[in-house]
């Protein structure tokens, strides 16, 4: 029995080589607007460095890393925690990773206070679910 799960696993050891360690542990695949780096665990991730994943985040999204230099922003106004405490990236092609409850998110945080009579607006009526929330127009079209 033990020889026959030793050859077992000795058959499945070139295909484990081949993926390497990264991809074995991986907890799933990555959003869509990620999947280009898949197999570049690198991009993101240094081994035995958790803390160095922010860093490499902020490489690549530098509209959220001039928002934390310069403290505007919801990103600058919020008080400093690691990307992944909101954002979890490894759920799947379709999954939203802003999880954001348009209930209690406070506007103020943001460069685009409410006022007025835009305390009462619904959110989809400027933030369009293809679009990033940051990159809504500060012009009233409605």
């Amino acid at each position: 029995m033990v020889l026959c799960s030793v050859a077992l696993l000795a058959g499945f050891a070139p295909a484990a080589r081949a993926q390497g360690i990264e991809s074995v542990l991986s907890p799933g695949k990555l959003i869509q607007g990620h999947a280009e780096w898949e197999d570049a665990c690198a991009r993101c991730h240094v081994r035995f460095d958790r803390g160095a994943q922010d860093r490499l985040c902020m490489d690549c999204h530098k509209d959220v890393s001039r928002d934390m230099a310069g403290k505007t922003g919801l990103h600058g106004r919020l008080k400093p925690q690691p990307c992944r405490g909101c954002h979890t990236d490894h759920k799947g092609r379709g999954a939203r990773i802003v999880a954001l409850d348009t209930k209690q998110f406070d506007h103020g945080l943001t460069n685009y206070p409410l006022r007025g009579a835009h305390q009462k607006t619904e959110c989809t009526k400027c933030h369009l679910p293809a679009s990033k929330y940051r990159d809504t127009t500060k012009e009233c079209n409605a």
